[in-house]
């Protein structure tokens, strides 16, 4: 596969596959990387003090998740 997209939409035409099962999927992504925006959030609304690798596993969400589609719609993946 030369990225998840082409995965994604090989899994989308499975046969025998529930829908909610698809939709199911589609979400962890998204999931995590809210999770973890909400996290930091109500981190820093709360006063909750955070260690360096609290930051470095946010940030390398945040990298993941909003800087690597980034990279792919660039170079023209997407």
């Amino acid at each position: 596969m030369q990225n998840a997209r082409a995965l994604y939409e090989i899994e989308l035409k499975e046969k025998g596959v529930y829908r909610w099962v698809k939709s199911l999927r589609a979400l962890v992504r998204p999931t995590i990387a809210l999770s973890a925006v909400g996290f930091y959030i109500g981190a820093k609304v709360y006063g909750i003090p955070l260690t360096e690798f609290d930051y470095y596993l946010i940030g390398g969400v945040f990298a993941f998740y909003f800087g690597l589609r980034t990279l792919e719609k660039r170079s023209g993946k997407v």
